[in-house]
């Protein structure tokens, strides 16, 4: 009880910091936005709009808010927290007025209306989906991909100020979670009697860790090192010192490699090198980046293999057995959900399965090639662009790439380097995993992604 107590009161006491920061913030800016009281003498169409642009301004500091709470929320279990952000948001953007938000990012309807068939696609294969109630809950768990592109890309102009904010919020929300984790892992590894130089104590495993707040290690893998990005991102434009950065750096790496997510350490590992190889490039010191890269993941390795759990899913990765589904953190059962899953895929390429009749299609795929452990444990693909294929066809695919390409076009055009990172690191994570099956796949990219199209796309 004093455990759960002492985490609450962190968790608040970093949420009122941020609140408190942002309403210093929005008082600054109400100061500095002034009406003459004399309106009668700037004529109809000055004082109109004057009034039009306090309107604006208002609606900034309501949404600025609910943005900083969905950040916020993101990586807690508070999962319809999220969903009401969005429709709270969606509420003050009607009543604002369509038109008056539709002038500000006329460019960007294009993006809206990528996102935003994509969607549609989804509900269209309602029609023909015979499990009604099972399409109907997945395509609540995408909304976030129609109403964020309509709400997000059609707001007045967010400065990057705002922005910087809002990154910053997410990486204390991670903190405080990552915090809670190793708090109640501590704890209960004390409880048990598990002494402290057991390796196979500390994976965060479902039982004492990683369901209490809703996680599948892998997702929580890529939010801390997109954490560490962020970082590295605050720091360039002076807005984090050098030894929170270290901190920050420190903490969250030290929580991947606990977490032991497979695609996590190799998807951190690889932007890690390629973004701290591509720097000393640029600053002629390629011996010395050379240097740094092997240190790195000779330091990698070591940690590694002192940790049974790491060890353990990294070399059961070349132990492929059609044979060995039952055997610990074996690849065999990936392959064989990506083999039924294109096998299910060359049978309805077009129009796919229906979003509602996807899992039953599959299961009976998984019995029929014997695979008992995914039939009796209904494993999705475990593959976002599968996934896809298969409920969409390839009908509901091309949209879906021609969202990737197009994203990482204007990461490259924009150079925005923490925007290539955060696209890298969520197609690292949709390789073994569906993360549009799941809110906080679907909310992560789609509000973050949104962010970066307005925040580079407006240099």
């Amino acid at each position: 009880i004093i455990l759960v107590a002492v985490i609450d009161a962190l968790f608040y006491l970093i949420s009122g910091y941020l609140v408190i920061f942002w309403l210093n913030r929005i008082q600054a800016k109400m100061a500095a936005f002034n009406i003459p009281t004399d309106m009668a003498s700037l004529g109809l169409e000055r004082a109109q709009q004057l009034v039009n642009e306090e309107k604006t301004f208002y609606f900034l500091i309501i949404a600025s808010l609910i943005l900083v709470l969905i950040a916020i929320t993101l990586p807690l279990t508070w999962v319809q927290f999220n969903g009401i952000s969005l429709i709270l948001l969606l509420i003050v953007w009607l009543y604002t007025g369509f038109r008056e938000r539709g002038r500000h990012f006329l460019p960007n309807w294009g993006i809206t209306i990528l996102f935003s068939s994509f969607f549609l696609l989804c509900v269209i294969s309602l029609l023909y989906s015979e499990n009604v109630s099972v399409a109907l809950s997945k395509i609540e768990t995408r909304v976030a991909l129609f109403l964020c592109p309509l709400i997000i890309l059609n707001l007045p102009q967010i400065s990057k100020d705002d922005f910087d904010f809002i990154l910053k919020a997410f990486v204390n929300a991670c903190l405080c979670v990552g915090i809670c984790c190793v708090c109640i892992t501590f704890y209960t590894n004390f409880s048990r009697g598990i002494p402290f130089n057991d390796n196979t104590s500390w994976y965060f495993s479902s039982e004492n860790l990683i369901d209490r707040f809703g996680f599948h290690p892998s997702y929580f893998s890529i939010y801390s090192a997109f954490s560490v990005f962020i970082c590295f991102y605050l720091y360039g434009k002076g807005k984090m010192s050098l030894g929170m950065v270290v901190f920050y750096t420190f903490f969250f790496s030290g929580l991947i490699f606990l977490l032991a997510s497979r695609i996590g350490i190799i998807a951190y590992g690889l932007i890690f090198v390629g973004t701290a190889l591509n720097e000393f490039r640029k600053r002629k010191k390629i011996l010395t980046g050379i240097g740094v890269t092997i240190l790195f993941i000779t330091i990698v390795i070591i940690a590694g293999s002192t940790n049974t759990s790491i060890r353990n899913k990294f070399t059961a990765m070349f132990n492929y057995n059609l044979n060995q589904y039952s055997r610990p953190f074996s690849i065999t059962k990936r392959f064989d959900e990506w083999t039924s899953a294109i096998e299910l895929i060359k049978r309805n390429p077009f129009l796919g399965t229906g979003i509602g009749d996807m899992q039953g299609e599959l299961n009976r795929v998984y019995l029929q090639r014997g695979f008992i452990e995914g039939y009796e444990n209904s494993y999705n693909a475990h593959n976002l662009f599968l996934d896809t294929a298969i409920t969409l066809g390839l009908v509901g695919l091309f949209p879906l790439l021609i969202i990737f390409i197009s994203s990482f076009g204007l990461a490259v055009k924009s150079r925005g380097i923490l925007y290539f990172q955060f696209l890298m690191l969520f197609v690292f994570l949709s390789i073994p995993e569906a993360t549009f099956s799941v809110q906080k796949g679907v909310v992560f990219f789609s509000f973050f992604i949104l962010y970066f199209c307005i925040c580079f796309f407006n240099t």
